[in-house]
């Protein structure tokens, strides 16, 4: 099996549009390219190429790189990751978000993804721990973040917080 993060490009196409119509907002990911028409979908790559060099962002946001992830030449999940956090984010989202498609899961693809993300996290952003969050009950992705070292830290408002030191 062949995996590999590849991270978003302005030139991402069809395959990666279609991709993205199969992740609805669910379990606290939020996917803001779910339902946009492709030409809307162009321009939301643009912003996001921007978002991920700091720029042209809403005051709230941070820095975040948005990531795909491949099996064996399939598209299989989405990841992102911010590159430091605000206020907002300590007690939210934290620094890593992830779906995978709904044909994929419960074949290992998440922690596979989440194992990835977190190398790159050190290497390519400099990070010494992440904080991710999950829904409280979502019993899957709870297990992918402590098989991928992650230690609960709290939970509060219907959502675990954990950190995984790089």
């Amino acid at each position: 099996m062949k995996t590999q993060l590849q991270k978003l490009n302005i030139h991402d196409d069809m395959t990666v549009y279609q991709f993205l119509q199969q992740l609805p907002d669910e379990n606290g990911y939020h996917n803001a390219a779910y339902g946009l028409s492709y030409p809307e979908f162009q321009a939301w790559l643009v912003r996001m190429e921007d978002y991920s060099k700091g720029l042209k962002m809403p005051d709230w946001m941070v820095p975040s790189t948005e990531y795909w992830f491949i099996v064996d030449d399939e598209i299989v999940g989405n990841i992102r990751i911010r590159h430091y956090l605000n206020e907002a984010l300590k007690n939210g989202a934290g620094h890593i978000g992830y779906a995978i498609a709904p044909q994929y899961r419960g074949k290992g693809y998440a922690k596979l993804m989440l194992a990835e993300m977190l190398k790159a996290a050190k290497s390519t952003y400099q990070l010494k721990e992440v904080l991710i969050t999950t829904h409280i009950g979502n019993v899957a992705s709870r297990k992918t973040i402590e098989d991928c070292g992650g230690q609960l830290k709290k939970e509060a408002d219907d959502h675990a917080f954990y950190r995984i030191k790089l």
